[in-house]
């Protein structure tokens, strides 16, 4: 991960679950989603700047990044693909970022 790291989660809480484990960083040039399958490793690129925040989707399959210019974005962490925007503040950055359920309920912090 190239510059500052802002914030950092894993896919997967439990180590013994047979689910990959993937893991999501965002910082000042972009981010990056690492995946660990066995002695397998994958790397991801997420595009943009100033990536504030990130959490996974309940999914396993996407990613949620928050920008410093108040953009969440839902990303394939396969590929990085954005899949959807959403504008959650006009001149701030997104401050705290976290689906709530299955159905995709999303809880954000922002500016304003």
């Amino acid at each position: 991960h190239n510059g500052r790291v802002f914030d950092l989660q894993a896919s997967v809480k439990d180590l013994s679950s047979s689910q990959p484990l993937r893991i999501a960083a965002v910082g000042e040039k972009g981010g990056s989603v690492w995946t660990f399958d066995g002695g397998a490793r994958r790397h991801v690129r997420l595009p943009g700047t100033e990536l504030m925040r990130v959490c996974w989707h309940p999914d396993g399959e996407h990613v949620l990044t928050g920008s410093a210019e108040g953009a969440i974005c839902v990303r394939d962490a396969s590929s990085g693909q954005t899949s959807a925007t959403l504008q959650a503040a006009r001149e701030d950055e997104v401050y705290g970022l976290e689906v709530l359920s299955e159905e995709g309920l999303l809880a954000a912090g922002a500016g304003e």
